[in-house]
């Protein structure tokens, strides 16, 4: 039933006989039964359709994560035209987007450089964009193209609610933490951290 290598030329070897092994035997045959029964087919062509379906989820989870990211992206002169005027405690005029997407790192960040890049023209943009995934919450934090509106002390403290920190250079910067639970604190408190820190 079993092999284990436990140094060179000594295998453990795991086995049944008698009548354990025609109980274990059993045991198999009744597992494979109800697996075939599952996909409607015959044990004997169960691995191949087995294999066939967990090709097709694979590729279904890879078509809806793409069409999610060409989703969102599709939003981003909707949320651009948008946006919402604010003034900053030092009375700059801004205009600010905030915003959630449950979704990878990578395309999180991949928003926020679209929102950086459509709205460069006009200078003063800021978009966050705060998120889950697999049980970690993200925060980025974007500005207009060329922009020299400083982020770091605006994601250091949204970070700071979701349990972690964040940082960076540049017109987008990251940051997360383990607080899952405080992310609809994070959307609600971000415009005021922008407003006082900007």
């Amino acid at each position: 039933t079993g092999a284990e290598r436990i140094q060179d030329g000594i295998v453990r070897i795991t086995l049944t006989a008698g009548k354990q092994a025609i109980e274990k035997s059993q045991h198999d045959y009744s597992l494979l039964s109800e697996s075939a029964d599952e996909f409607s087919v015959i044990p004997e062509i169960l691995p191949s359709t087995a294999r066939r379906f967990f090709k097709e989820w694979k590729e279904q989870g890879k078509r809806i994560v793409r069409l999610s990211k060409e989703l969102a992206e599709a939003r981003v002169p909707v949320l651009i035209n948008e946006a919402e005027h604010i003034k900053s405690k030092s009375g700059t005029l801004m205009r600010l987007i905030v915003t959630s997407l449950d979704a990878k790192q990578a395309d999180l960040i991949n928003l926020g450089e679209k929102f950086s890049e459509l709205s460069g023209n006009d200078g003063d943009l800021i978009s966050v964009i705060i998120g889950k995934y697999e049980n970690h919450a993200m925060v980025v934090l974007s500005r207009s193209k060329g922009s020299n509106t400083p982020l770091s002390p605006i994601i250091s403290k949204i970070a700071k609610i979701l349990g972690g920190g964040g940082g960076g250079k540049g017109d987008v910067v990251l940051g997360g933490g383990t607080n899952v639970t405080n992310i609809s604190k994070a959307l609600k408190e971000s415009k005021k951290i922008v407003i006082e820190n900007i």
